[in-house]
């Protein structure tokens, strides 16, 4: 039930095209069922490596081209250039932004005990933001007037790492048929969240206020 629950959250970030690679060694982090088509020992430290970002809005919410002479370029949303109202309305009232970093430090697979099996030491890491549209709105137009004001409403930061170790195995049934499992240990290695409900923040001539 853990990994279950655990999967429908980890599945999303693993490199989905990979699932399809027969001889990718390391499809038992996408499904244990799967058994190796040879041993394999990796190079410590110089293992398997995934980064995944998630997110609600696109790139294109975020960089726009630009055209000097016949060379396109790229520049952020501060730019300029770029219409405040194009850009804020790309943007919904909240914006959601996902990453996760998957290290293996170490793994290893080899044929035993009728089956294919696997070893891992790794680190993961998970850091989630969800940022309100009016932050954007601020560090887009800054002050506008005399009384300018924005409310910035749920603004959330939650980020974790834990240690792994996992053992797999694998075990084929028939030419149609493999099952698999993988147990693991997770050794917490840090926590940090913060969540502001709400802020005020006001721009005068002779004054500015956040509460």
């Amino acid at each position: 039930l853990a990994a279950c629950t655990a999967l429908s959250a980890a599945a999303q970030e693993a490199p989905r095209t990979a699932y399809f690679l027969d001889g990718y060694s390391y499809r038992h982090e996408l499904n244990p069922a799967f058994s190796g088509e040879r041993n394999y020992v990796s190079i410590p430290v110089l293992a398997n490596m995934n980064l995944g970002v998630f997110s609600n809005v696109g790139v294109n919410t975020f960089l726009y081209k630009t055209q000097p002479g016949s060379q396109y370029k790229l520049t952020t949303f501060m730019s300029p250039t770029v219409d405040a109202n194009t850009f804020l309305n790309k943007l919904g009232n909240n914006n959601r932004i996902n990453g996760n970093f998957d290290f293996t430090i170490m793994s290893a697979g080899f044929r035993a005990f009728n089956g294919y099996n696997t070893i891992s030491l790794g680190v993961n890491a998970n850091m989630g933001v969800n940022l309100p549209k009016d932050l954007f709105a601020f560090m887009k137009l800054g002050q506008t007037g005399p009384d300018t004001q924005y409310h910035l409403d749920d603004l959330r930061l939650q980020a974790s790492a834990t240690a792994e170790i996992a053992l797999g195995h694998s075990h084929k049934i028939n030419d149609k048929l493999n099952v698999g499992a993988k147990v693991k240990m997770l050794l917490g290695i840090g926590n940090a969240s913060a969540h502001i409900k709400n802020m005020d923040v006001e721009f005068g001539h002779d004054k500015w206020q956040i509460k």
